[in-house]
């Protein structure tokens, strides 16, 4: 999560760095997301929300790609901030119980998706970096 943060600071930031940490962080959601449901007995209504998550997701992906031809994964503060909350699952759904700690993952995930669905509609110029839909859009 601190990876294009340095490279950031280092001045060492790359469209090809960028691409591989889109690449990473792809792959660590389908592996946290295959080890949470082998692991965890997750409720119904938390598989549908994820479900209804991912068809979002993957519909704002199809209007980046249609709006600026290429994969719109953005490295957004709430899209890291959901992966941290995915990433701290298993070692704190035995802490918080699972339906609160649901809810709270649920909530970020759906304002991060929305966060990006706003941010690939509507911006001119694709800028993979954007911190947020207030960030990049609303100055």
């Amino acid at each position: 999560m601190v990876d294009g943060y340095l490279a950031r600071k280092l001045k060492c930031s790359s469209d090809l760095g960028t691409f591989l940490d889109t690449l990473a962080d792809t792959l660590f959601l389908f592996l946290a997301a295959g080890t949470l449901l082998v692991k965890i007995s997750l409720p119904l209504w938390l598989l549908r929300a994820a479900l209804v998550i991912l068809v979002f997701r993957l519909f704002t992906y199809t209007i980046g790609f249609i709006r600026f031809r290429q994969w719109t994964s953005l490295h957004t503060w709430l899209n890291k901030l959901t992966g941290l909350l995915l990433f701290l699952t298993p070692y704190l759904y035995n802490f918080i119980s699972l339906p609160i700690w649901g809810i709270i993952v649920v909530v970020v995930a759906v304002l991060s998706v929305l966060d990006e669905l706003l941010i690939v509609a509507l911006s001119k110029k694709l800028d993979k970096n954007c911190r947020s839909f207030f960030s990049c859009i609303i100055k």
